[in-house]
C-alpha cells in the first residue's frame, strides 16, 4: 500500500523563486495602546496613513521598482504583515503572514519580522518607516512627562533604539537605505548616532508629530523610489502651515557622518564645563527639558570658537534638510494653546544639558554620549 501511494503520487509543485526588486519599503505600525487598552492608539491614524499612500501609489500610476510591505498591529498580540500592490488603476492590500504574541521590545521579534519581509520582498535597497508614539534614545518605559517611548503606551510594547540597530544588523535586511520614524522626538544626536551603521539616512522630526503624521499623499513620490529629501520636508512644511493643527518639523539626517560630529563634538566638549548655558532652545514640552536644538546648545556652551566652527561646519553636513514652522505644540505645556515659538532650529536636538532625572539615569550610558565625553 505505502510503495503503491509513493509511486502514484504526484509531486508537491516547486515554489517559483522570488525575484528581487530594486527596493521595498516597509511600513511598521506596532501596537501603539497598551497591553489591555487601546487608549492612545493610533490605529486610525495608521489606516489613514495607508490610505494616503495608496493615493499617492494611485496619482503616480506606478509603484516602479519598488513593493510596499506594511506590518500593522490590530491589536496588542497580533500584527498582519500586508502587501500593497498596484494594477489597473486601483492598490490591493493582500495579508501575507499573521505574527501572533510579538514581544514588541526584543530584538528577536524585529530580526523575525525583518527576516519575513527579506524572504517575501527581496530586494537591492531596502528602506524603513515607522509609525508610532516616540522620545529618541530614551529607553522604554522612560517618563520624563508621562510620555510615551517609541511603540506603545507600556514598557512592553516600546523597542530602544540600541535594539532597532542591533535587529537591522542582524537580520537579512542588514542596511536601510533611509530609517523614517513618523513619531515625536526622534531626531537627536544620539539616536542619529546609534543607527549610524544600519541607515544611511534617519527622517524624523526634533519635536512632537502631530497625530496626521507625514503627509504621505504629498511625500510619498519622493520617497519610494529615489528619494528627494529636500522635496520630503517642503511639502511637510506646505502640509502643516495650512493644517488645522499648524505645527511641524522634520529632518533629515546623513547618518553616515555622524562620527565626523562625534569627534567635533569631543573637541567642543574640552571647553564646554559648568553650569549649563541659560536659554538654550528646547524643543520639547516637558517641564525638565530632555532635547534641546544642538546649534544653540554649542554656541551658549563653548567658549572655543574654532571648536565651535568645527562643529557647525559638521552639522551642516549631518543635517542633509529641514524645516519647522514658526510655533510647536506640545500636549505637557501648560500654556494656554500649548504652543512655543521656536528661535532657532538646527534639525537635530541634543540631550547633554537636561537635568531631567529620567533622562540623566541613562544618557551616560549612550554610545554619543560616551563617543563624545569618554577619553580614548
Amino acid at each position: 500500500m505505502v510503495a503503491g501511494l509513493v509511486g502514484c503520487g504526484h509531486d508537491e509543485p516547486v515554489p517559483e523563486p522570488v525575484v528581487p526588486v530594486e527596493k521595498t519599503v516597509l511600513v511598521y505600525m506596532p501596537w501603539s495602546a497598551g497591553e489591555t487598552s487601546t487608549a492612545g492608539s493610533l490605529y486610525e491614524h495608521f489606516l489613514r496613513n495607508i490610505a494616503d499612500i495608496e493615493r499617492a501609489i494611485v496619482a503616480e500610476d506606478t509603484l516602479g521598482g519598488t513593493r510596499l510591505l506594511v506590518a500593522i498591529a490590530n491589536e496588542y498580540k497580533r500584527v498582519n504583515l500586508i502587501e500593497v500592490t498596484y494594477g489597473n488603476g486601483a492598490c490591493r492590500r493582500d495579508t501575507l503572514h499573521a505574527f501572533t504574541s510579538p514581544q514588541y521590545s526584543s530584538g528577536e521579534w524585529l530580526v523575525t519580522l525583518f527576516n519575513q519581509v527579506a524572504a517575501t520582498a527581496p530586494a537591492s535597497t531596502y528602506a524603513l518607516i515607522i509609525g508610532a508614539h516616540g522620545t529618541g534614545w530614551l529607553p522604554p518605559g522612560s517618563k520624563p512627562h508621562q510620555v510615551r517611548a517609541f511603540g506603545g503606551r507600556s514598557a512592553s510594547t516600546q523597542a530602544d533604539i540600541t535594539t532597532l540597530a542591533a535587529a537591522i544588523a542582524a537580520s537579512k535586511l542588514r542596511h536601510m537605505q533611509f530609517v523614517c520614524f513618523d513619531d515625536c522626538y526622534m531626531a537627536n544626536v544620539e539616536t542619529a548616532y546609534a543607527l549610524r551603521g544600519v541607515t544611511d539616512r534617519l527622517i524624523a522630526s526634533t519635536s512632537e508629530v502631530m497625530d496626521a503624521g507625514l503627509p504621505y499623499a504629498d511625500v510619498w513620490r519622493h520617497l519610494y523610489a529615489k528619494p528627494d529629501y529636500q522635496a520630503v520636508c517642503d511639502l511637510f512644511l506646505q502640509f502643516y502651515n495650512r493644517y488645522r493643527m499648524p505645527y511641524g518639523t522634520l529632518s533629515v539626517i546623513d547618518c553616515t557622518v555622524m562620527d565626523r560630529l562625534a569627534k567635533t563634538m569631543r573637541a567642543a566638549n574640552a571647553a564646554i564645563g559648568g553650569a549649563a548655558p541659560v536659554g538654550v532652545q528646547a524643543l520639547d514640552g516637558f517641564r525638565n527639558t530632555v532635547f534641546y536644538d544642538m546649534a544653540d546648545y554649542v554656541d551658549r556652551a563653548c567658549s572655543d570658537a574654532a571648536a565651535v566652527a568645527a562643529v557647525r561646519d559638521a552639522l551642516a553636513d549631518a543635517v542633509v534638510a529641514t524645516c519647522c514652522t514658526p510655533a510647536l505644540y506640545s500636549v505637557y505645556l501648560d500654556t494656554y494653546d500649548r504652543t512655543f515659538f521656536v528661535n532657532t532650529s538646527c534639525g537635530l536636538t541634543i540631550s547633554d544639558p537636561t537635568t531631567n532625572a529620567t533622562a540623566l539615569a541613562a544618557l551616560h550610558a549612550t554610545e554619543w554620549w560616551r563617543a563624545t565625553h569618554i577619553a580614548e
